[in-house]
């Protein structure tokens, strides 16, 4: 009897100190601390005070609504599409990533980013152009289309307005102790978008013929009508290489010279002494 007791005995011990070690890598477990239980691994929780944006003229929007409130990370690839492991774990913990969208930033379809801090800038914006068509299935759904869109949007001062306004919403909802000062940061850059907008709106652009090299001079034609079939009429050059005409780079991963902003004027500057060219090109063949 004595004996069968202390088998017993023995067996109660040895379950408790299994139940015992099995509490201690529960999470549920009462005895265990309650802080360090509920907490998933540091690299998934920590966010960085910050905003980080994929494509310089982002950045450039992001850094004048922000001012000296919040930083401003540039996250953006060297243009090849590339992003390195690194910056994408850094933007992982940023407290918003402000991107284009529209497949510009190629490289997000293979980064894992939390869609709660992500700040599409393009999202809802009126009449993109259509380049094509995808077509594809999911599952049991059978084939269905989309239409591809031209992203380069932002040399178009009012889509670049638009994404300036969703950036600041973004930082407003995220940092509302500076919403003050995003606000009139936001007031002052759109003042300078709508400035660049009344410059190209006053060029003159009838009887010439505009080319171009890249798709965000598209959005640019196409808001203030320039002529740009095939025709004898004078021509204007519009190209982002440097020497050929007049010097407008898309500046999707840096500024033409000094800033965004600045290299617009710039080019509107080029654009009306081109123009003036052109017309004196017309009053002598006439």
């Amino acid at each position: 009897m004595t004996q069968t007791h202390s088998i017993q005995r023995s067996f109660r011990c040895a379950l408790a100190c299994a139940l015992a070690a099995a509490c201690a890598l529960s999470v549920g477990c009462s005895r265990q601390d309650p802080t360090e239980a509920a907490q998933p691994p540091a690299s998934a929780t920590r966010v960085t005070r910050e905003v980080a944006t994929t494509i310089y003229p982002l950045q450039y929007m992001a850094e004048r609504i922000a001012g000296d409130a919040v930083p401003v990370r540039a996250a953006a690839d060297d243009g090849s599409g590339i992003v390195d492991p690194e910056t994408v774990a850094q933007l992982q913990q940023s407290q918003l990533v402000v991107i284009n969208g529209l497949n510009v930033e190629t490289w997000l379809r293979s980064a894992s980013l939390p869609r709660s801090r992500l700040v599409r800038t393009t999202r809802g914006l009126p009449n993109l152009i259509v380049t094509g068509s995808v077509t594809h299935s999911h599952g049991t759904e059978g084939e269905h289309s989309h239409d591809v869109y031209n992203g380069h949007v932002w040399l178009d001062p009012i889509y670049a307005r638009m994404q300036a306004e969703r950036i600041s919403d973004a930082m407003n909802e995220a940092f509302p102790e500076h919403a003050a000062a995003f606000a009139a940061n936001y007031d002052g850059l759109a003042a300078d978008f709508d400035t660049i907008h009344e410059r190209l709106s006053n060029l003159d652009m009838s009887r010439l013929r505009v080319t171009t090299d890249h798709p965000a001079h598209d959005y640019l034609a196409r808001r203030y009508g320039w002529p740009t079939e095939p025709s004898d009429a004078p021509e204007i050059i519009i190209s982002t290489a440097e020497g050929n005409g007049v010097w407008l780079p898309a500046m999707q991963t840096g500024p033409a010279s000094e800033d965004f902003i600045s290299d617009l004027d710039t080019a509107i500057a080029q654009l009306e002494q081109a123009i003036l060219a052109a017309r004196a090109q017309l009053s002598g063949a006439e």
